[in-house]
């Protein structure tokens, strides 16, 4: 039973059902949607988090197309669809990953606005990578221990880790057919899981600047905040 993750959920079901009370109230139908699909995405944390025996983890695959079918219809409903994602790091070492078209330096989970723009973030504290303080190394050897962190949480043949300025271009290569295959995904795993690699690692706001795939090789331009140039 993971009590961080039914705990998230529990609050986003809060909201949404909040947010569904007042949209019904004002006879909002696009905000009733967005509540709803809220609310279904809340329902599946909760449910991923009761999780604890190998016969209720069958089920996993089919909680997390739920969970990406929620996704991905608050994301169209905000017109997000397409928005570059976001981690914003705490100093308490919390997670969250935002989509947002505006810069949001804090955020909430759920669906939230800042600069008078709409924004959903939900929380990134269940990675199981261990990540060590990357801004203690010189950066080569930082550059080495990204890569090769970055190559077992993905599942590639190998990785490689460039800096560029302010950026850090990541490229995996040979992608694991498991991985690969939530590559369409709009809440991609493997992006969700670099820019939360980088930002552990550096203390770090990050946020996505290109991505590319070519078969099984996946290129990904992340912006790092802190980064010394």
């Amino acid at each position: 039973m993971d009590y961080r993750l039914i705990a998230v959920g529990s609050n986003i079901l809060v909201a949404s059902s909040l947010l569904a009370m007042y949209s019904f109230l004002i006879g909002d139908g696009r905000l009733m949607g967005i509540a709803f699909s809220s609310i279904v995405l809340s329902s599946v944390m909760m449910a991923l988090g009761y999780e604890s025996s190998p016969q209720e983890n069958r089920f996993r695959d089919e909680f997390l197309l739920d969970l990406e079918a929620a996704l991905s219809v608050i994301l169209e409903d905000l017109d997000l669809l397409n928005s570059k994602p976001r981690v914003l790091w705490r100093e308490d070492g919390t997670l969250m990953m935002v989509y947002s078209k505006t810069s949001v330096d804090r955020a909430a989970p759920g669906v939230n606005f800042a600069n008078g723009s709409p924004y959903y973030a939900f929380p990134l504290n269940n990675l199981k990578v261990d990540v060590p303080d990357l801004t203690a190394l010189p950066p080569e050897q930082a550059g080495l221990t990204v890569s090769r962190i970055l190559r077992e949480a993905t599942k590639s043949n190998d990785a490689d880790v460039v800096s560029q300025g302010k950026s850090l271009r990541v490229a995996l290569y040979g992608v694991s057919e498991d991985m690969i295959a939530t590559a369409n995904y709009p809440v991609n795993p493997i992006v969700a899981g670099v820019l939360a690699v980088l930002s552990m690692g550096y203390r770090s706001n990050t946020w996505l600047i290109d991505y590319k795939r070519t078969g099984n090789d996946i290129y990904i331009t992340v912006e790092v905040e802190n980064l010394a140039e």
